[in-house]
């Protein structure tokens, strides 16, 4: 029984250790995810994206119509159909989302999605910042268009 107790404690400590190091980086690594991890994906999937199509992903670091007050944001926009150069912010209200809300109390990152037919957005997950590697981030952005593609 003790020993259960035991193991029970160290994984509590162990999980805790993982949060404050999370909580303690989380301002070096948001800044690591958003401006290195999720631009080089987003630069992978649209090297892609623009051979095929004429869709594009474009990443904003706050949100261009709504004031959000926090330094932890990232959004991913699917815009398409038209040239980049003459992309505006009126599509910005009417284009698909991905949004990364970062919440350094707790070392979180909520992500959130709404498509062209929605008015809200809608959490798909949320995971603490060590977890949003390349590999991770992909899955998430790829998902994401499946959903706007489908």
């Amino acid at each position: 029984m003790k020993d259960e107790l035991d193991r029970k404690l160290s994984a509590i400590i162990a999980k805790r250790k993982d949060n404050l190091v999370n909580i303690v980086q989380f301002d070096d690594l948001f800044f690591v995810f958003a401006k290195k991890t999720l631009k080089e994906v987003a630069n992978f999937i649209n090297s892609k994206l623009e051979n095929s199509t004429q869709d594009f992903l474009k990443i904003y670091y706050d949100d261009p119509i709504n004031f959000m007050n926090t330094q932890y944001f990232a959004q991913v926009q699917v815009a398409g159909g038209f040239s980049r150069n003459r992309y505006s912010l009126i599509s910005e209200e009417t284009n698909p989302l991905l949004r990364f809300e970062g919440d350094d109390t707790n070392g979180q990152v909520k992500v959130s999605m709404r498509l062209k037919s929605e008015n809200n957005f809608k959490e798909i997950g949320k995971y603490g910042i060590s977890q949003l590697n390349e590999e991770k981030t992909t899955e998430i952005l790829i998902n994401f268009l499946e959903k706007v593609f489908s």
